[in-house]
């Protein structure tokens, strides 16, 4: 791992540009993607939308803030490089190097100062630059003991700028980076991030009651997204946007993921996540165009992330936290379950001597060897049924320990479960 600049000190974006300028023009003369979802290709390729968000050097004494900015920006020359690779451009040093501050320019708001500064080709003016880009960027970096630092709404914003970057960097190598392009660049990008604040305030709003911690986390998500006054007043709306209306705003895949996991998250700020949440997060997904499966497994990556956070504030219970993901978490599971029941039935019915296991289990425990190859068959049950296949795989052992309390009071005959859906 190398050791990072200190954004604390002017300088530290020439640093990086000197840093990455080799991979850069490597990743500038490759040949272009052919397919049109070439920007989340790119974006996938340089670590956004992942998370944890990797740091390829030794944490700086900046804290955590620092190094996700430092990471932030290095990999956003890259995608620089990345564009100019797309539009077929050759592309020297000096090039490449000036491209980079022109787009960083345009995506903090100083592209005025580029027509000022004039074609930069003086150390002088690149420098003068820098530094102002500098500024914007640091200014933007919250700090370390944010709350919602390093969190799936940290990482939506991170994703959406640098989304705003690599459109930019398009244009900028198509010949076509003006005043009225990079406008309506950010202002899309302003619409994708007041979006996501949008849908968790029509998420805590979904029960009808807004309480103290979730005022608190909705304070905290404006805060954090940057946004200008006029922005901010927007929030302010009496009625707020349909699911569609926010299907509308968030168009990339990567987005209305990342959405849903704020929103997951978000439900269980207020200890407990009630039915109409539920609904309202369905609902969501459904207008996003994700699967009940997908939706669940973002459910259960809800406590995956938690374990990703050792930092979290020493005043939350991280336990107790667990236990409402859980809780909450086994809910949705149980209810598509539920959903598929009939299909279960059938399959486990047809499963070696997995109805006499569950049986056996529902009056007395397992052997070891019994226990194993009920769980077994339960796995290949799951498979067998789309919408619930994905808990089939690693890291879906939740919903095993439900399939086998459910399941026994399921095997009766279809005359008695036609007559009874309630369990």
């Amino acid at each position: 791992m190398r050791m990072s600049p200190d954004p604390r000190r002017s300088g530290w974006l020439h640093v990086l540009q000197r840093e990455r300028l080799s991979a850069g023009l490597e990743a500038s003369r490759g040949a272009p993607w052919s397919d049109e979802a070439w920007l989340d290709r790119c974006l996938a390729k340089r670590g956004f939308g992942v998370f944890p968000m990797a740091l390829d050097w030794e944490p700086g004494k900046g804290g955590r803030s620092r190094d996700i900015l430092l990471w932030s920006v290095a990999s956003r020359l890259l995608l620089i490089a990345d564009a100019a690779r797309q539009s077929g451009a050759s592309v020297s040093e000096s090039q490449l190097e000036v491209a980079q501050l022109r787009v960083l320019a345009a995506s903090v708001g100083l592209f005025e100062t580029l027509a000022e500064l004039g074609d930069l080709e003086s150390v002088k003016a690149r420098r003068a630059l820098c530094r102002d880009i500098e500024s914007r960027l640091v200014a933007r970096c919250p700090p370390t003991e944010h709350p919602l630092l390093d969190s799936n709404y940290h990482r939506f914003l991170v994703y959406t700028e640098s989304r705003a970057v690599l459109l930019l960097a398009q244009a900028c190598f198509e010949g076509t980076l003006d005043e009225s392009l990079v406008a309506a660049t950010l202002g899309e990008s302003a619409v994708v991030r007041l979006g996501i604040v949008e849908a968790v305030q029509g998420l805590v709003l979904a029960d009808g009651h807004l309480d103290t911690s979730e005022r608190r986390l909705v304070r905290g998500l404006i805060g954090l997204g940057g946004f200008t006054k006029e922005e901010e007043a927007s929030l302010e709306l009496a009625e707020l946007p349909s699911v569609d209306a926010l299907a509308r705003e968030i168009q990339t895949p990567t987005q209305r993921v990342l959405v849903l996991r704020v929103l997951i998250a978000a439900s269980l700020v207020d200890r407990d996540r009630s039915p109409a949440e539920d609904a309202y997060v369905d609902e969501l997904a459904e207008a996003f165009g994700i699967s009940a499966q997908e939706v669940a497994r973002l459910h259960l990556d809800a406590g995956a992330h938690m374990d990703a956070r050792p930092d979290l504030s020493s005043s939350l219970s991280r336990s107790a936290t667990f236990k409402r993901i859980n809780r909450s978490t086994q809910r949705y599971l149980e209810r598509l379950v539920k959903q598929n029941m009939r299909a279960l039935v059938t399959e486990a019915r047809e499963m070696g001597d997995l109805v006499q296991l569950l049986s056996k289990k529902a009056r007395e425990p397992l052997t070891d060897d019994e226990q194993r190859r009920m769980e077994a068959q339960l796995k290949d049950v799951l498979r067998a049924i789309p919408a619930l296949a994905i808990f089939a795989a690693p890291g879906g052992a939740l919903l095993l320990p439900i399939l086998a309390r459910l399941l026994p009071f399921q095997l009766m005959p279809d005359a008695f479960l036609d007559q009874d859906q309630s369990v």
